[in-house]
């Protein structure tokens, strides 16, 4: 029997990929019979370690096969290669994209190895056959985020997991992929999947696609799953996905915390008011005021503003700023004159009262009522939408 190998050892240390840089110098064996193998690396042939003719080498198919995929698989995972796992959506338990999947027609998913090592936080050491609590795993992947134990994934040739050992992961919470391989001609491997658990990574998938506009939710699942999707009456889907999309965004915005969707930054600045009546002046910093002062200086009048160490500030402009900020503040509130005379007996307006100022509640209560009713206004437009309008 020809034994082609995709790894070897290198001097009985290392082991190495046919697809890694080779040394001249060195020498490889085989992993199982320990005999030397050549590294044939021609234009027309696979790429293969090769044993010498007559070789004793017992080593099955089934053995070799596991064997290759499990280091293919850890190759990837040391040099950042990506791979895509195909995870069929009836996989995905107890998550709310289910129906988003459903309603696409989608039957699988395009899982990337490169998304996993990102979300997890890939930490160095990864390694084939590792013990795992009592298990010995086929490749471990050390991770930052989500797991103590890592990431784990298991090749299946001719064995899936016994259920002892599927207990024990679901016990711990350990995240896991269990793959079937399939060999290529370039010594690479495809995985199908057959069983998965990474509940971590779906949940943050399914806060993705709330905090993405609808738009750019369906157009972007839709681009990324196109080759999987099977649509009879895409208008009609099209029209549905929207719907149930804006449903999910308006009860994850509307009826859970409301401030966690808006930004501090704009929450900040849809509370503030700025009095700046000549616009073409540069701002070079901001500082907080604690009060205000108004002086003779010389043979001037003028107002200064303090700030937290008592500084005090010329307001340039003082005319200006002030009429600039009672309009605003007339504007936005009830505001009443308070009319008198001044010392020099004219009679003007001496003071303002401004009436009704925002209680923070029920600011945020009418804030919200607004929301709903854009919410409504747009869901309402989705329905009336004819099925043969044009694509946006």
């Amino acid at each position: 029997m020809s034994i082609k190998l995709a790894v070897a050892l290198e001097d009985n240390k290392y082991v190495r990929h046919i697809k890694d840089r080779l040394s001249k110098s060195s020498i490889y064996t085989c992993p199982f019979c320990r005999e030397e193998v050549i590294a044939r690396k021609g234009s027309e042939r696979q790429h293969h370690f090769s044993h010498a003719p007559g070789t004793n080498c017992t080593a099955s198919e089934e053995t070799i096969l596991h064997y290759n995929a499990k280091h293919y698989l850890l190759y990837c995972i040391k040099n950042a290669i990506d791979i895509t796992f195909n995870v069929p959506t009836e996989m995905i338990k107890d998550s709310r994209i289910t129906p988003i999947f459903d309603s696409l027609g989608l039957r699988k998913y395009p899982l990337s190895l490169a998304a996993l090592i990102d979300f997890y936080g890939k930490s160095n050491g990864s390694c084939v056959e590792k013990a795992i609590g009592p298990y010995i795993v086929d490749v471990h992947m050390p991770v930052k985020m989500h797991s103590s134990f890592g990431v784990i994934f298991e090749i299946v040739v001719t064995h899936e997991m016994e259920q002892e050992k599927l207990n024990w992961l679901h016990q711990y919470g350990v995240p896991y992929l269990e793959l079937s391989p399939v060999e290529r001609s370039d010594n690479s491997f495809d995985f199908d999947m057959l069983r998965i658990n990474i509940p971590h990574y779906f949940n943050r998938m399914e806060n993705n696609f709330v905090t993405n506009s609808i738009v750019n939710f369906y157009d972007e699942i839709y681009s990324q799953l196109k080759d999987y999707i099977e649509v009879d009456h895409k208008k009609k889907q099209e029209k549905d996905l929207k719907i149930k999309a804006w449903d999910w965004v308006t009860e994850k915005i509307l009826y859970g915390n409301l401030r966690y969707w808006v930004p501090e930054e704009a929450q900040k600045q849809m509370k503030s008011l700025t009095i700046r009546p000549f616009k073409d002046l540069a701002i070079t910093n901001t500082k907080t005021m604690h009060g205000a002062a108004y002086k003779r200086v010389k043979e001037h009048r003028m107002v200064f503003a303090v700030d937290d160490s008592d500084h005090e500030n010329l307001v340039l402009n003082d005319k200006n700023v002030l009429e600039e900020l009672l309009h605003k503040l007339a504007v936005a509130y009830p505001t009443e004159m308070l009319m008198g005379k001044g010392i020099n007996g004219r009679e003007g307006v001496v003071g303002f009262k401004f009436l009704n100022l925002i209680d923070p509640i029920t600011y945020e209560k009418e804030w919200q009522d607004h929301m709903k009713e854009f919410f409504l206004t747009v869901r309402n437009r989705l329905e009336k939408q004819e099925n043969n309008e044009d694509d946006e």
